[in-house]
């Protein structure tokens, strides 16, 4: 059964022009939306009952199938994910440790996916920072996703300068000059344990860099005229 707060928690990011749009015949039609007037109403009752379980969407951003793919869980996966803890602590290792990703207007939209598996890791970061370019984002909003998991830890910052790809690195070693600074991408769902695998080896080699992949280039020389 759902409580009272649990229907608040969901009108936060709940479109029910979307849903009725797309579901509006079962929701009409299902003894589950219950006796009311209220068209928001009634769409989140049938969301909460049925409309999941079925992997009916809330909106045109939370996709229920690759958010129950990516994070399984018992229940109802938007609850779920409304309820969460914070994902970052304020525990030193000593040192600070930043996660720091940054996107772009082609994928904010879908960004809160990886940030997500990075608020869901086993050690968790210091603070879990994204970076965007000021000119990339003129009104400096951002979409629900995001302002939801700044509930959780995430902080977002504007880069002044673009350095495009870069932009997830060099602002935060002009702030964090003495942290350390662990760079991801937007478009990846991390393993729970990358930090704390990353961490344990920072440890053992505090003075290199440490990556789960690389490449090694070597340089023979420029070819012979």
């Amino acid at each position: 059964s759902y409580t009272t707060e649990d229907v608040e928690l969901l009108k936060a990011i709940f479109d029910s022009e979307y849903y009725q749009k797309l579901y509006g015949e079962e929701v009409r039609s299902s003894p589950s939306s219950g006796v009311t007037e209220d068209a928001q109403l009634a769409a989140i009752n049938h969301f909460m009952r049925i409309g999941w379980t079925q992997n009916y969407n809330p909106n045109n951003w939370f996709n229920v199938a690759e958010y129950r793919k990516y994070f399984p869980g018992q229940g109802n996966p938007v609850l779920e994910w409304l309820k969460l803890a914070s994902g970052i602590t304020e525990q030193r290792y000593p040192e600070e440790v930043v996660v720091s990703v940054t996107t772009h207007p082609p994928r904010i939209g879908t960004s809160w996916f990886s940030l997500e598996s990075l608020l869901r890791q086993s050690q968790k970061p210091n603070k879990l920072i994204l970076y965007v370019a000021a000119d990339d984002f003129p009104a400096r909003t951002l979409p629900l996703s995001l302002e939801i998991l700044k509930r959780r830890g995430l902080e977002v910052r504007f880069s002044e300068k673009n350095y495009k790809v870069a932009t997830k690195l060099l602002p935060a070693l002009q702030d964090f000059p003495k942290g350390v600074i662990i760079t991801a991408d937007d478009d990846r769902i991390y393993h729970p344990n990358l930090l704390e695998i990353l961490l344990t080896e920072h440890s053992k080699y505090p003075n290199n860099i440490i990556a789960p992949s690389a490449r090694e280039y070597i340089y023979e020389g420029l070819p012979q005229s």
